[in-house]
């Protein structure tokens, strides 16, 4: 699953980002004027997202969709995203991406656990998202790679070419997550402040065995 990413950079890493994004698509490169570094974001919370209609367009969508019986959806199996009424109609109207410097997992017992922060030393990749109504759900498959050590499941990751390929409709790319390092962190890391960067906790890779 995919329940906390990362979204700390400013507006010109965000606006080469989506230069390259564009690239692929032949569209016009959007500006992400007064577009905030969001720091953790947890469910909930406001999210920067990017979709074309036609042209790219930065915006933000809440994290987490509630369904009629009063719960909230963060994820989208990849497997069954056109079987579900909540996804079905998003998949034609509703794709968009997220960008991120990383995303967590969390491991231990219940009620001890750590978040893992896995990401790629700063670079930014993007999420493989859908927006229902003013919500996003981020689209996750079976783990592999690194993620598999620490969990059954990660989100979609996607680089740019990937990324474009999903906002133009066409087939998801797989293992974008796979190539990701790996940071463990201590508990005080599980309530999100804004002001601490896990890539400054550096550390070797670890063993999840």
């Amino acid at each position: 699953m995919c329940g906390r990413f990362d979204q700390r950079f400013g507006p010109e890493r965000l606006a080469r980002a989506i230069a390259e994004l564009a690239t692929p698509l032949g569209a016009e490169s959007a500006t992400p004027s007064g577009i905030a570094s969001r720091g953790v974001v947890v469910p909930s919370d406001g999210a920067i997202v990017v979709r074309m209609s036609p042209s790219l367009e930065v915006g933000e969508l809440t994290f987490g969709v509630r369904t009629r019986a009063g719960s909230l959806v963060i994820n989208a199996r990849r497997e069954t995203l056109g079987e579900r009424p909540l996804f079905r109609g998003a998949l034609s109207g509703g794709r968009c991406v997220v960008p991120i410097r990383g995303f967590y997992e969390f491991t231990g017992p219940r009620g001890a656990r750590s978040p893992v922060f896995f990401h790629w030393n700063g670079e930014l990749h993007w999420l493989c998202g859908l927006a229902v109504g003013e919500g996003l759900v981020v689209v996750t498959e079976p783990a592999g790679g690194p993620v598999a050590g620490w969990h059954d499941r990660e989100p979609v990751v996607l680089d740019h070419l990937g990324g474009a390929a999903w906002l133009r409709d066409g087939e998801l790319a797989t293992g974008g997550a796979h190539d990701a390092e790996v940071i463990v962190l201590d508990r005080s890391w599980t309530s999100p402040r804004g002001d601490r960067d896990p890539l400054a906790f550096g550390g070797p890779r670890p063993d999840p065995t």
